[in-house]
């Protein structure tokens, strides 16, 4: 009678314990390590040091003993989990977790200013979410340089819902993954970046009309200072998604 029972406790119970051994072993650990801050409505990704450090630099971090991982989830449609360990001051490798399991995906190479801030054992980078191209899934944004003008060197990673992952927006008419200042506008579809320069620099904006994935280049304008002696201006449309010169001015 026992032994009855007990095959009938187990045969009844069978499917909750399917549930209970998901939650603990995929659920949970996802919810669990989640590591985000929200400043001024944008959500920061961080990163908890085993051994703190006693100043607010990531020089200080000692990159052979820590393991830097943090693990989020971007909202959307079909959520997507992800995680991103920090290998050194300019180098974080991203997996997804795919098929009750983690796998990883890519590298990014990035300056110390994404990880430049450190709070005793917590690491606020600049490896934010957002929902960049307004269509109701979260991205992944991140900053991966800067400097005293202001500008903000971007790498985006859209939220691929057909492919149900992350993938990196590539810029082909300029032939690189690394984007100035973009900023989306969703009621035209386009995203608008700016490049600014110094007195003897460059400086440049340009348009893209995002097609789902693909950016396609629409206008360019790009002013040079390098010889104090003139100044050349470059004006450009695209074409076939590439850059196509239309005008070119040199001014004393």
């Amino acid at each position: 009678m026992y032994v009855r029972d007990l095959v009938i406790f187990e045969t009844d119970s069978l499917p909750f314990m399917k549930y209970i051994i998901f939650f603990f072993a995929i659920v949970f650990p996802l919810t669990l390590t989640a590591q985000t801050r929200v400043y001024d409505s944008i959500k920061y990704i961080e990163f908890n040091l085993a051994f703190a450090t006693d100043t607010t630099s990531f020089e200080s971090i000692d990159w052979e003993k820590e393991q830097l991982v943090s693990r989020f989830t971007l909202q959307g449609a079909e959520p997507l989990y992800y995680s991103i360990a920090l290998i050194n001051d300019t180098i974080a490798n991203f997996s997804e977790f795919k098929n009750g399991k983690w796998q990883f995906q890519e590298t990014l190479k990035h300056s110390g200013w994404a990880v430049r801030r450190v709070d005793e054992n917590t690491i606020t980078s600049e490896f934010t979410i957002s929902d960049f191209d307004n269509d109701g899934d979260e991205d992944l944004i991140c900053l991966v340089n800067t400097n005293m003008n202001g500008n903000m060197w971007t790498v985006i990673f859209l939220n691929d819902q057909r492919q149900h992952k992350l993938t990196r927006l590539y810029n082909l008419a300029d032939e690189t993954d690394i984007w100035n200042r973009p900023e989306y506008d969703a009621a035209t579809g386009i995203i608008n970046c700016t490049l600014d320069g110094s007195a003897y620099g460059a400086s440049e904006e340009s348009s893209f009309k995002l097609n789902y994935l693909t950016p396609i280049p629409l206008i360019k304008e790009r002013q040079e200072r390098y010889d104090p002696k003139y100044i050349e201006d470059f004006y450009y449309k695209g074409e076939k998604g590439k850059w196509k010169l239309v005008k070119h001015t040199k001014n004393r």
